[in-house]
């Protein structure tokens, strides 16, 4: 479920696992990535029904923010080479939706990836191909964008390039 068992609130996973009699024994969540495990369950099926459904504009409000935030950042680096680490389709949507209200120069952006399968590849919202990590030399900012991966990209990437969570921003 990697990177997009973030659809799902703790309660909408059970209960799509009950739909098979399934059931989650034991988890946890490490950045954006859930790690299950599951059993069969011999129980008769029992969904969870939350009364309260979320705010949907303070959801919209927070995911606005965000959208301004990297904008923000996007403008207060406009001299800088960024590097993206880790395409995906969460940075795509990001740099999508940031496109919409706010002109990027995509010049200076550029994705890299360790998985060699992307590299010479394009996400829908740059204009660059994903690029090998080993671009990285002197770059002026380096956004890590694959949470999934984080600390092991962080690991890897020399001490004297400045990193960014793309969470953070």
């Amino acid at each position: 479920m990697h990177e997009h068992v973030n659809y799902f609130s703790k309660k909408g996973i059970f209960n799509l696992l009950n739909q098979f009699n399934l059931e989650i024994e034991n988890f946890y969540f490490k950045n954006d990535t859930g790690f299950f495990c599951i059993k069969h369950n011999t129980k008769k099926k029992q969904f969870i029904f939350k009364k309260n459904l979320p705010n949907l504009k303070k959801c919209k409000d927070i995911f606005n923010k965000k959208i301004l935030n990297f904008i923000n950042f996007l403008k207060d680096n406009d001299k800088n080479k960024i590097i993206f680490y880790g395409a995906n389709n969460g940075l795509n949507n990001l740099l999508y939706a940031a496109s919409q209200k706010f002109t990027i120069n995509t010049n200076r952006l550029f994705i890299v990836d360790s998985d060699s399968n992307k590299w010479g590849r394009y996400i829908g919202s740059l204009k660059n191909s994903i690029k090998k990590p080993n671009i990285i030399k002197r770059t002026d900012l380096i956004c890590v964008a694959s949470l999934s991966f984080y600390d092991e990209i962080v690991l890897n990437l020399k001490k004297n390039n400045q990193i960014i969570n793309l969470n953070d921003i």
